[in-house]
């Protein structure tokens, strides 16, 4: 049997590379004699980590190529036309369609795919496979509420089944009445083991709270001076208050939204307190990350997937939040998000302190309640393998 995973970008998105290893192992531990290849936007990079259970990285192509006649004909729909066949004929992911054809079962990776623009870059290609009859799955996806009703809806209506990773995106596909089976899940990353590496030689066990910021989680705030000053106040906040160290810790490292722009500017900040430690080993796989993850006290994350390692390894954590996403998963772990995460756009000094001082405080109850409820909800990720099972047998 033949799985085709598409929709990877790159694993230097660590959160990218997290889904494909455990994606591609569910679908091994089910079918271990069965093929799987993952479609890659920057196969290069894939090929400098490991993943026991893909057979292949297959490059496709994300853009046309600029200034061509079919990207001239592209950019006039998209922008007047919205022509359905022209999109399926220009399309630019081609080589993900030709090897399609011959695949049992397309899964899109998820994640938040289709969180920005709706995912539209994918619908054209998602049509043609429609066409060709195969059996197609949306693996744990969250979904932005507000974009579900009307073509988005008609859209994911194309695939057999979605599990969706969070309650918030799970209730919009169902109050918007999408066709198909919908299956509440947990990300597949939470399944994702450690795996031990060397520590910094500064590293003090029991004293380390990670820090994880980025460019991404600004989004289109037009003054990113606010928040990088709120996580200066928090960073001068834990040196003055506590004797902990701060370990900053890079989750996406791809060259248009590395962690490190922001990253190597607090260490440049307050490096010379020798209490701040930077890692800045670009061949960390996600695996490994998780594991220095595990080691620290407390997380403030910004990646959902730096959050997760943190949660699956029942470190306390404070996410700041950009998206359906992190609200989805912490209200689904605790309850309620408040107190859990922390909004990006209403982010300042005292807020950020308060919410991290909360749970700071609280360290030992904050882990038993992880300890207590992380292994049962991480079985829930197992649910997509057992959707996929069905798909399968439903002949």
């Amino acid at each position: 049997m033949k799985f085709m995973i598409y929709q990877h970008q790159s694993s230097y998105n660590h959160g990218c590379e997290a889904l494909v290893y455990t994606i591609s192992k569910q679908i091994k531990d089910l079918y271990p004699e069965s093929s799987v290849v993952v479609q890659s936007y920057y196969k290069n990079e894939d090929e400098e980590f490991s993943f026991p259970s893909v057979d292949h990285f297959i490059q496709n192509n994300q853009w046309l190529q600029r200034f061509t006649f079919p990207w001239f004909i592209y950019q006039i729909d998209r922008r007047i036309l919205n022509s359905k066949s022209i999109q399926e004929t220009f399309m630019y992911c081609k080589p993900c369609y030709e090897f399609s054809k011959n695949a049992d079962v397309c899964i899109a990776i998820g994640g938040d795919t289709y969180c920005y623009n709706k995912g539209k870059e994918h619908w054209p290609l998602e049509r043609k496979m429609k066409k060709l009859g195969k059996k197609m799955m949306l693996w744990g996806c969250s979904i932005e509420p507000e974009d579900v009703p009307g073509e988005m809806a008609e859209h994911l209506s194309n695939f057999d089944v979605i599990t969706v990773r969070d309650s918030i995106s799970y209730q919009a596909l169902i109050d918007n009445h999408v066709d198909t089976k919908i299956i509440r899940c947990a990300d597949p990353a939470f399944l994702l083991p450690t795996e031990e590496c060397i520590l910094p030689d500064e590293w003090e066990s029991g004293k380390m709270i990670g820090l994880n910021f980025s460019p991404m989680v600004m989004g289109n705030i037009v003054e990113k001076d606010g928040p990088r000053h709120a996580i200066d106040a928090l960073v001068e906040h834990i040196l003055d208050s506590t004797e902990d160290k701060i370990v900053l810790i890079p989750h996406v490292r791809i060259s248009f939204t590395d962690d490190m722009d922001e990253l190597k500017r607090i260490y440049n900040k307050y490096s010379h307190t020798k209490r701040v430690l930077l890692i800045d080993d670009k061949s960390l796989n996600a695996r490994q990350l998780k594991y220095i993850i595990s080691k620290c006290k407390m997380l403030v994350g910004a990646r959902t997937h730096a959050t997760i390692a943190a949660y699956s390894t029942c470190v306390p954590t404070l996410a700041i939040g950009y998206s359906v996403k992190a609200r989805g998963i912490a209200r689904d772990l605790f309850g309620s998000e408040e107190g859990k995460i922390i909004s990006i756009k209403t982010m300042d000094n005292q807020t950020l302190i308060n919410t991290f001082d909360a749970i700071y405080n609280n360290l030992d109850r904050e882990s038993a309640y992880l300890i207590k409820i992380v292994p049962d909800y991480s079985k829930k990720a197992l649910l997509s393998g057992n959707a996929l099972k069905e798909l399968i047998n439903d002949k």
